[in-house]
C-alpha cells in the first residue's frame, strides 16, 4: 500500500521526534551540565571550617580505584564543589567541581586518568587540574588531600 504524503510526513515527524526524545534523555545531563557522579550519604562526611573530612568506611564510591564522588555546600558559596577521585591505590585527588570555561560540573574516567567537563565542549583536565583539552584555558586548582587513617582530609584554603 503506497501512502500518501501527509501520512510519510506525520510518520517521519513520529520518528524524528522519538530519535530527539532519547537523545535528549541521554544529553540532559550534557544540556544542565550536571555530572554523572554520586554524592555520597550526609552521614559519610562533615566540613569543619576550610577542611571536608571523609569517613571512607562510609563512603563505598571511593573504596576502590577509580571511584569518584562529588561534594556541594551551597551555604559555602560555589568554591566548595568539589569531586574527590581515587586514581590510585593510595592516591586520592580533589578539585573543584566546575569546568574553568563554563563552570559545568566534572566526570571522572578513570580509563583514560582524566576529568571531563559535562558539557557540549568537553574539555579535559589531567588529575593535577591541567587542561588537556579546550575549550577551557585555565587551570583548576588541585585541594590538598590527606589521608588519616580511614578518613580523607581536603582543605579548601
Amino acid at each position: 500500500m503506497t501512502k500518501t504524503r501527509r501520512e510519510f510526513i506525520g510518520e517521519s515527524a513520529a520518528v524524528m521526534g522519538a530519535a530527539l526524545g532519547t537523545v535528549c534523555l541521554g544529553g540532559c545531563a550534557t544540556l544542565a551540565g550536571k555530572s554523572a557522579m554520586p554524592m555520597p550519604p550526609a552521614s559519610s562526611y562533615r566540613i569543619e571550617e576550610t577542611e571536608l573530612f571523609i569517613d571512607l568506611a562510609k563512603t563505598p564510591d571511593l573504596q576502590g580505584i577509580g571511584g569518584a564522588v562529588k561534594y556541594a555546600f551551597p551555604a559555602l558559596g560555589e568554591e566548595h564543589k568539589v569531586i574527590v577521585a581515587r586514581t590510585g591505590e593510595n592516591v586520592f585527588v580533589a578539585l573543584p567541581d566546575r569546568c574553568s570555561h563554563g563552570s559545568r560540573e566534572l566526570n571522572y574516567l578513570h580509563d583514560e586518568d582524566i576529568f571531563r567537563c559535562s558539557s557540549f565542549g568537553r574539555s579535559r583536565f589531567a588529575t593535577d587540574g591541567t587542561v588537556q583539552k579546550g575549550p577551557a584555558k585555565s587551570d583548576l586548582s588541585a585541594f590538598p588531600v590527606a589521608r588519616k587513617g580511614q578518613a580523607l582530609v581536603v582543605r579548601f584554603a
